[in-house]
């Protein structure tokens, strides 16, 4: 018990509450991959207190009195290659008024895999010349022309 108390001390500590880790590091990630981080938060006050949680991860929850919550932040990027910052903000309201707030700074670098969103649309594929139109009808006619005459060739050799 003393130990957790000295933990719970030696978190940065803003009104009513008390965050750790105090930044998020996602580390290398792939676009497929889903990543989740813990971020630990604390009521340190007496009564109840309501937080709403944003940035790149959006959130809101009443922690009773003392009580703690393990939040977890899940990262998905869907992005190109490189790397990114962002931001996570955990702020207590009261009344739907704003009192405090901390802002945690998020980090992540982004290192290949696929995009998950991109799709090839084949019903948008369209070939509106004619004049190119006739010239693919014209080289799968010879391609089909040439692989009956080999079809046949190699027939009568037999």
């Amino acid at each position: 018990m003393r130990y957790l108390l000295l933990f719970l001390l030696m978190l940065p500590s803003v009104s009513a509450v008390a965050v750790t880790p105090t930044s998020l590091d996602f580390g290398g990630v792939s676009r497929v991959e889903t990543t989740v981080r813990e971020v630990l938060i604390v009521n340190t006050l007496d009564f109840p207190v309501e937080y709403h949680v944003s940035g790149m991860y959006e959130d809101r929850f009443v922690l009773l009195p003392k009580e703690k919550r393990v939040m977890n932040v899940t990262l998905r990027a869907d992005v190109d290659d490189g790397m990114y910052e962002d931001v996570l903000q955990i702020e207590e309201v009261y009344g739907g008024n704003l009192l405090q707030g901390i802002t945690l700074p998020v980090t992540y670098t982004v290192r290949g895999g696929d995009f998950s969103d991109t799709k090839f649309d084949f019903a948008a594929l369209r070939i509106n010349d004619a004049e190119t139109l006739s010239k693919y009808i014209l080289l799968t006619g010879g391609l089909l022309g040439l692989g009956i005459y080999g079809w046949r060739r190699k027939k009568s050799f037999k």
